[in-house]
């Protein structure tokens, strides 16, 4: 593996902004005692401000309805900011270390961490649309053709967007195409003001008048979209606002957010809701309705005294990846698949506009209608689809050969032993394959018990299209961060047969907080939103043509006249409930490539409510995990004691609650964790629990001796 991928020089890593041993045991009046301070009641202001409202009545010594479920809520608030590393608001946040000779993370203390704070995106796209209906504002707007407009026989269809009940929904329109039309359109590429349009659109038979409320019109319907519509790439939208917005109090108003968004991310964690308290009363000036929930984003960047990994440490990452290369088998992903058969079966090996290969009428479609992918897609047009018209397959339930080696090693293993052992014998039985992995990827460990010779190493993730994927949201907020990336990307382009592009889209209002992020790539990939970068790096939808060579879907670009492969440097949940074209470009990222490599118990898992610890050596694949039914759960809510249970159970004293990506440190041996625990789980079907193995005494990050937990992301780059 040394030869072809090496990581790069540095990594990431994430950790909470409270200590480990700050939230051990903790008691009512610990609580409040933290939640007292300036640093948890910011960031718990900044999660709920409806919770941090109820908990300062309570800690000003108001009798609360229910105090017992508000000491919950702040428990699993207060074990979050003290275990939990994923990045949110100011629980907890990024560091970029290096690799180097020892292994030595320090941190520094709290306040010398760096914020970065913005308005959230769905106030903004709140308020841009509100401003692009302002006549004075609309008349000095630059605009261009909407980036999904495409022709159809006699029509032009694109995306349109509206608004339910706050949610973005997506509509398939199309209008008469014609000459006059396809003139406006592409008089409108370099974009053009609204009065320079209606001039060029006047002759002997069309007034002035006329030719302006025409062009109204076009900006009603979507056709045209203006120069201030939502940018998710480059700079911070609010910065683009201020740059562009033509309305001098307008601007002055927002340049004072900018200001305040400032001086608030340089201050200490006091008096910091007089800053909240003045840019809401800036927001509120502008007389648009919003969620006081939803109002502002913060990310965290977490200091460091030292931040350093040694390079034994990589070294056994590095032989990780290499075990779990031979353990995850590659799969194909059916929808690609679905799509090049039906492609080819229509167009053979002939090159067809991307918006017609995935009309659903003039092409194949994608995603949801494969018959796979049942579920109607929001995306409405003039076909009458029903759901009804798509059954469910019952999949075939295949067994690999790691299933069988899986099952084979589950059987022969002592029915009390939690931990289950992998050999370099059991190895050899399976092949290394780095044929079918992307040019970069990232992998996440967590690294225990750093006083050992040999530190317990778990893989947690392996994967991604490309090694950005995770970071790029907080490459605005960390140059270091942004450098890091954009030294994967440089490396990615020197693949030069194709072109590498970042695909820039706003799914939601609220999905921009997640997908802002930095120019990472020279080319963009615009689609319902709008790229800042110069036009000739712009990759526009309708320049893209997809064909099928040799059983591989390829994307040709006709203006560059070379290959394209798009690549999408966040980490947001694309199939769910996408457009067909932005589903189809996010997937295409991984076309024939193992798009992770993590450990997967597959078919060897059915029908097991106990699951052990898979290890080789100090590297550990899996962590142990139990599932808990229905009418277990509903027994041992009953319990007055659970020690019994966990006996029996096998349970470690502390674990960790499993809800997809959210997790809740449960310590079975203190009473308000427990009552915690009952109380979260008592309405579920379901759960999963999962072995905790951070361990306080040989913590790997640290700060003046408090312990903190630690989960490092790192990049490898192919080689050759």
């Amino acid at each position: 593996m040394t030869e072809i991928y090496t990581p790069a020089d540095e990594y990431v890593l994430r950790t909470h902004n409270l200590a480990s041993t700050e939230v051990s045991g903790l008691t009512v009046d610990k609580i409040k005692e933290l939640c007292a301070s300036p640093i948890v009641s910011e960031a718990i202001f900044l999660a709920s401000p409806e919770l941090h409202q109820e908990m300062t009545k309570y800690l000003n010594g108001k009798e609360m309805k229910d105090p017992d479920r508000l000491i919950q809520s702040l428990h699993k608030y207060l074990l979050r900011m003290g275990h939990r590393c994923t990045p949110f608001g100011l629980f907890s946040g990024c560091s970029v270390g290096t690799i180097d000779e020892q292994t030595k993370i320090e941190l520094n203390s709290s306040e010398h961490h760096k914020r970065f704070t913005r308005i959230d995106m769905s106030y903004i796209c709140t308020l841009v649309q509100q401003l692009e209906k302002t006549t004075q504002i609309r008349s000095e707007l630059t605009y261009y053709p909407n980036t999904s407009l495409y022709p159809v026989g006699n029509k032009q269809r694109y995306i349109e967007y509206r608004y339910q009940n706050a949610n973005r929904r997506h509509f398939t329109v199309s209008i008469d195409n014609s000459e006059f039309i396809e003139h406006i359109l592409n008089h409108t590429k370099k974009g053009i003001k609204i009065k320079e349009l209606a001039q060029f659109i006047v002759d002997p038979e069309v007034s002035i008048e006329d030719a302006t409320a025409f062009v109204h019109q076009l900006i009603d319907n979507q056709i045209l979209i203006s120069s201030i519509s939502p940018s998710v790439t480059g700079k911070n939208y609010l910065e683009i606002l201020v740059d562009t917005i033509p309305d001098q109090d307008i601007k002055n108003r927002l340049k004072q957010i900018k200001e305040l968004l400032e001086t608030l991310d340089n201050s200490k964690y006091t008096n910091n809701f007089s800053y909240y308290k003045k840019l809401s009363e800036l927001l509120d000036s502008f007389e648009i309705s919003y969620n006081k929930k939803y109002l502002f984003q913060t990310d965290l960047i977490i200091s460091a005294a030292s931040n350093t990994l040694s390079e034994k440490v990589i070294k056994d990452i590095q032989k990780g990846v290499q075990l779990l290369n031979k353990l995850v088998p590659y799969r194909e992903d059916e929808k690609l698949t679905n799509f090049r058969n039906k492609f080819f079966a229509i167009f053979e090996e002939e090159q067809v506009p991307l918006s017609l290969a995935l009309d659903v009428e003039t092409g194949v479609g994608y995603g949801f209608n494969n018959e796979d992918d049942y579920d109607i897609s929001p995306l409405i047009n003039d076909l009458n689809i029903s759901k009804k018209n798509y059954t469910a397959q019952h999949k075939k339930i295949r067994w690999t050969r790691i299933d069988g080696f899986l099952n084979k090693k589950l059987i022969e293993l002592d029915k009390d032993a939690t931990e289950m052992f992998l050999t370099e014998s059991d190895l050899d039985y399976f092949k290394e394959n780095w044929n079918n992995l992307p040019l970069s990827f990232t992998v996440i460990s967590h690294v225990f018990n750093n006083d050992s010779d040999n530190p317990l190493i778990n893989m947690s993730y392996v994967g991604g299209a490309s090694a950005t994927y995770m970071l790029g949201r907080f490459t605005q907020a960390d140059k270091k961060i942004d450098q890091l990336l954009k030294k994967i990307t440089k490396k990615e382009s020197e693949k030069k047969d194709v072109i590498f592009a970042e695909i820039a889209h706003l799914p939601e209002k609220r999905t921009g907080n997640i997908i802002n992020r930095s120019h990472l790539r020279a080319y963009e990939i615009p689609y319902l939103t709008k790229s800042t970068l110069p036009v000739e790096q712009q990759i526009p939808i309708n320049d893209i043509l997809v064909s099928v060579e040799n059983d591989r879907i390829v994307l040709f670009s006709k203006k560059l006249n070379k290959e394209i492969m798009p690549r999408m440097a966040t980490a947001h949940n694309f199939s769910y409930n996408a457009l067909p074209i932005y589903h189809f470009l996010c997937d295409i990222q991984t076309q024939n490539l193992r798009e992770n490599l993590e450990f997967d118990w597959g078919n060897a898992a059915q029908n097991r409510n106990f699951l052990p610890r898979v290890r080789y050596k100090n590297i550990i694949l899996s962590l142990a995990q139990w599932t808990i039914g229905k009418k277990e759960i509903q027994k041992i809510i009953q319990l007055d004691d659970l020690t019994e249970w966990r006996k029996e159970k096998k349970l470690p004293q502390k674990i960790m609650l499993k809800d997809d990506d959210n997790e809740l440190l449960i310590d079975l041996d203190h009473p308000l964790s427990v009552q915690t625990f009952l109380s979260t789980i008592k309405k579920r079907s379901q759960i999963t629990l999962a072995e905790y193995l951070f361990d306080e005494e040989n913590a790997l990050v640290t700060r003046q001796g408090e312990a903190f937990c630690n989960e490092l992301f790192f990049s490898f780059i192919k080689q050759k």
